[in-house]
């Protein structure tokens, strides 16, 4: 069964597909091997989800180019970790400051810093959304003009 969590994501229950050893178990072969079967791309849903409810320009130009949001980050912060560049992409995005940030990647907290510093200058349309939320309890998102309520504690995100 397909379902969907309160920030967004897709997930998969009775089986957990996405928690199957690729390697043994290739859920994506066995679903399109079958005739009447089709696929739909979901990478970077969120980032893209981002990219169009901020219209943060330098996510949307990548996007439009084909480009890997990721590697394009890693390239601004001039880190060579297209992976690192995710995780620091994701964490400020759901609120992670600079000292969790250092501790989390185990670098010293002036480099953390000017990760996320530079983060925020470079994505500053996506950096202030991010941070409006965490002092408002509804906002109207693009897509189909949907109320979200935020609750303070977060245990209840309710869309309308």
């Amino acid at each position: 069964m397909l379902l969907g969590t309160s920030t967004g994501r897709f997930t998969a229950t009775k089986p957990e597909l996405h928690n199957l050893n690729r390697k043994i178990y290739n859920v994506r072969d066995m679903l399109l091997g079958a005739s009447n079967v089709f696929s739909i791309d979901f990478s970077s849903q969120e980032d893209r989800m981002s990219a169009y409810i901020t219209r943060d320009p330098t996510d949307v130009a990548d996007f439009i180019a084909g480009k890997d949001v990721h590697q394009e980050l890693a390239n601004r912060l001039e880190i060579s970790s297209r992976d690192v560049a995710k995780r620091i992409r994701h964490a400020t995005r759901y609120g992670m400051k600079v000292n969790s940030l250092s501790k989390t990647l185990g670098i010293p907290y002036s480099e953390a810093e000017r990760l996320y510093d530079t983060y925020r200058i470079k994505y500053e349309r996506t950096f202030f959304f991010a941070t409006s939320l965490r002092v408002q309890d509804e906002f109207y998102t693009p897509v189909l003009g949907r109320q979200i309520k935020m609750s303070t504690y977060k245990e209840h995100t309710k869309f309308n």
